[in-house]
């Protein structure tokens, strides 16, 4: 029975990040009908709205840089490309959409949507 929950829980967070995706196909969108870094689209999601953000293509430095204190020993820094842009949720799996999507709360903080 654990191992179905699992399985389940783990669709869920899938369909998430297959809604996401579905906002932009690669290749949907003319040059100039692009959406614009940070622009914001809200989806309703087994009934709680969700938002997401539009990261778009490019390349940047990937690590933290050499001066920042903590860093470890084993971070490079390196040229980090993204062939495709994306959408990302704004924030975290809320409890609330965790609840509506699976029906359950693990939480200890289940008064806190």
């Amino acid at each position: 029975m654990a191992s179905i929950q699992l399985v389940i829980k783990r669709a869920v967070v899938s369909a998430i990040i297959i809604v996401a995706t579905s906002l932009t196909p690669s290749g949907a969108f003319a040059q100039n009908d692009a959406p614009k870094p940070g622009e914001r689209k809200t989806l309703i999601l087994a009934g709680v709205e969700v938002a997401f953000r539009y990261c778009p293509s490019g390349v940047f430095q990937m690590s933290s840089p050499e001066s920042e204190p903590m860093r470890g020993s084993t971070e490079l820094r390196h040229k980090t490309t993204l062939t495709y842009g994306y959408w990302l949720q704004e924030t975290e799996v809320t409890q609330e959409l965790w609840q509506a999507a699976t029906g359950e709360n693990p939480s200890y903080f289940r008064d806190d949507p």
